[in-house]
Formats: structure tokens, C-alpha cells, sequence
């Protein structure tokens, strides 16, 4: 019995420690993978791309593509500064040649008003003689005053100014012209006409039978306020053809004679006295 039970009892722990080993090897077995499969979650980094990521490349897409634009460009802006640069400037000889009214040879200078070649030094005393009409007859509250003043266009281009190659005139009809025509005006030896009815026009006139000389049209027909004689200079202005001065309160006698040249004269509703002899018919 003795050995038999040392025997079972060997058996029972031999299989014990089977069991051991085992359950051992089993247990290294599981945690040699769970351990491995921890380390490798431990080091390994999900490969999913963040939201930071995908708006910088979108702003860098954006970034290229103005980048692009403006290499564009800035490389057109080189080619017209190259265009710019291979022009040459007219030569002082084509300048001089504008301002003596002649036609540039050069098409690449620069257009000068149309008006500035046909004024002269000597033009400043008719740009003043305006300028003072201006003033005289509230030029301010005219109807129509387009261009008056304006020094940087010629005075041809005034309102109701006309211009020839020799003779100018002034027609400025019914435009709420107010006051009394001043001396200035004299100082226009080439004036043919002036044509200011309907307006607010005073006497006296200005005596201008030294420089009024192609004088041909004056017509200051109602002027209700005019209220002057007429003066015999007037009459007798050698290329004088038309005088008009209906209704402008006309008053006193009329000049004894008359020159040829006068061949219309309007009177009507005036008070005035006497009769008219025309001279060397």
C-alpha cells in the first residue's frame, strides 16, 4: 500500500505540475499576444488626416493660384512700360512750330487745344475787354455764360462769341445781360457785331468811334432801360449797315446826318424828335 501510494501520489503530482506548465504556457501564449498587440497600438499612429490639414492646402491652392495672376501681371505691366519708353518725345522744333499755328510733323505729340495756336500776346487785352463785359452786365447771372472767364479756352469759344480770321463779334440775345457796356469794349478795333436785344443793356454808351471802325451790325432793340440820344459818332460809323434800337427808350433829337453805309434803322417805339439825312449818296 505504501508504495502504491507513493506512486498515485507521484502520478497526481506529476500531473500537477502538467497542469502548471500548462496553464503557464498558456497564459504566455495569451499574453504574448495581447502584450504585442498593446505595444504595436503603443508606436503605430492612425493614419487619418486632420481638418487643419485639408483648409492649409486649400489656402496654399488659393495662394498659387493669385500668385499665377499676378506674375501675369506684372509681366504685361513690364511689356507696356517697354512700349512707353521705346516712344521718344517730339523735338523742341515740332513745339515751336504748334505755337506758331503751323501742323506739327510729329503724329505722337501731344494735341493742344484747338483754340490756344490763334492766341497772341496782344490777345490779353481782348480777353480782358470780355471779361470786363462780364462784370459789367452780370456775367454771373446770365442765362447762358458757357466757357466765360475760362482762360485755358481761346475767347473764340465763349459763349456768343464768333470768330474770323479778322473780325469778331457778340451776340448774346435776350440772356439777362444787366448794367451798362463799359469802356473795355472800345478796345476791340476788329469787332463787326454786336447783337445783344431782349436785354437789361443802360446808357450811356461808350464812346468807341475811334476803334469801332468795321463796325457793320449793333443791335441793342429792346433795352427798355437804355434810355439814351443818339450819338452822332454812332450814325456816322464808315461801315455801319444795321442799327437797331426799337424800344430801348431812345429819346431826344436826331443827328443831323447820317453815313452811306447805314441802309436799315430801327427807331420804332421810342420818343424821339427830328428827322434823319443821309450824307454822300
Amino acid at each position: 500500500r505504501g508504495r502504491g501510494m507513493g506512486g498515485g501520489g507521484f502520478c497526481w503530482a506529476g500531473a500537477g505540475m502538467l497542469l502548471v506548465v500548462v496553464v503557464a504556457a498558456t497564459a504566455m501564449l495569451l499574453c504574448g499576444g495581447t502584450c504585442s498587440a498593446l505595444h504595436a497600438q503603443s508606436f503605430v499612429t492612425p493614419t487619418v488626416p486632420s481638418q487643419c490639414d485639408a483648409s492649409m492646402a486649400t489656402r496654399r491652392s488659393s495662394l498659387e493660384v493669385q500668385r499665377a495672376a499676378l506674375e501675369r501681371a506684372m509681366s504685361e505691366l513690364d511689356a507696356e512700360i517697354a512700349r512707353c519708353d521705346a516712344v521718344s518725345p517730339p523735338p523742341a522744333e515740332a513745339l515751336l512750330i504748334w505755337e506758331q499755328g503751323e501742323t506739327p510733323k510729329q503724329p505722337s505729340m501731344p494735341r493742344l487745344p484747338r483754340s490756344i495756336p490763334s492766341v497772341r500776346r496782344d490777345d490779353i487785352a481782348i480777353y480782358d475787354a470780355l471779361k470786363a463785359v462780364y462784370h459789367a452786365t452780370n456775367g454771373a447771372h446770365w442765362h447762358r455764360n458757357t466757357n466765360w472767364l475760362d482762360m485755358g479756352v481761346s475767347y473764340c469759344d465763349w459763349y456768343g462769341i464768333s470768330c474770323s480770321p479778322d473780325t469778331l463779334s457778340f451776340e448774346s440775345s435776350e440772356n439777362n445781360l444787366s448794367g451798362v457796356l463799359p469802356n473795355e469794349l472800345c478796345v476791340l478795333p476788329n469787332l463787326t457785331t454786336i447783337v445783344l436785344n431782349g436785354n437789361d443793356i443802360r446808357g450811356p454808351l461808350p464812346r468807341c468811334d475811334t476803334t469801332w471802325q468795321a463796325m457793320y451790325q449793333l443791335d441793342l432793340s429792346y433795352n427798355p432801360r437804355l434810355g439814351i440820344a443818339i450819338p452822332e459818332w454812332l450814325v456816322n460809323l464808315p461801315n455801319l449797315g444795321i442799327l437797331k434800337l426799337e424800344g430801348s427808350g431812345i429819346h431826344g433829337h436826331l443827328p443831323a446826318t447820317i453815313s452811306k453805309s447805314l441802309f436799315h434803322i430801327g427807331l420804332s417805339y421810342n420818343r424821339i424828335e427830328g428827322s434823319l439825312m443821309q450824307t454822300d449818296w
